[in-house]
């Protein structure tokens, strides 16, 4: 998960009342926290009630400290259907902070499910074994499908293009005065006047 949405998601637990506690390296943060030390062993002292809010949770979420803002050495298959087979390091990551697939390896071992590589070839291989197409690397993959076999005919109608105002559209953009500004001229048509003028 990307950082600022991490930051997204505190900030609106603590709007409803919660309280942010944090272990390791104290740091400026934009929201208040109370930091308890550096110790690791803090964690074997959380209080039972949030021992069982972890083992309860339907989807229980783990922050690791990779390298953040770098170019990552390692292969990535991105949303936009992009695969970078030879990603390469731009600058090593500060401090302690490791390779994102070295992260995920060590955890998974940790939670005795090793992951079957201990390499950056070895996860290649390993990625290309799941996805063949990968294996091809600059080619157009030839996946086979058929499109899906629908029952009847569509109905109804949409109900128009359902962003109203693409320039407010996420908390960011809302927080920007040069998006307020192009959400008042372009969407609801107001003028400002120029300095010149």
């Amino acid at each position: 998960m990307i950082p600022p949405l991490i930051n997204t998601r505190i900030r609106k637990a603590i709007k409803k009342g919660a309280k942010v506690f944090a272990i390791g390296p104290e740091t400026e943060l934009t929201y208040k926290v109370e930091w308890l030390g550096a110790d690791l062993s803090l964690l074997g002292n959380l209080p039972e009630a949030a021992a069982k809010i972890f083992t309860d949770a339907k989807a229980p979420m783990v922050i690791v400290g990779g390298g953040a803002l770098k170019g990552g050495h390692g292969a990535a298959l991105a949303f936009a259907k992009q695969f970078n087979l030879r990603g390469e390091r731009a600058v090593f990551a500060p401090g302690d902070a490791r390779e994102d697939w070295t992260i995920f390896r060590a955890l998974s071992e940790v939670l005795g499910h090793t992951l079957p590589f201990d390499t950056l070839g070895g996860l290649r291989e390993a990625m290309a074994t799941e996805v063949p197409a990968l294996r091809h690397v600059g080619q157009l993959a030839g996946y086979e499908w058929n499109p899906p076999a629908l029952d009847g005919a569509g109905q109804g109608s949409l109900a128009g293009y359902p962003i109203k105002d693409f320039y407010l559209t996420n908390a960011i953009c809302r927080a920007s005065p040069t998006m307020q500004r192009c959400s008042a001229e372009l969407v609801h048509g107001e003028t400002f006047a120029e300095a010149a003028e």
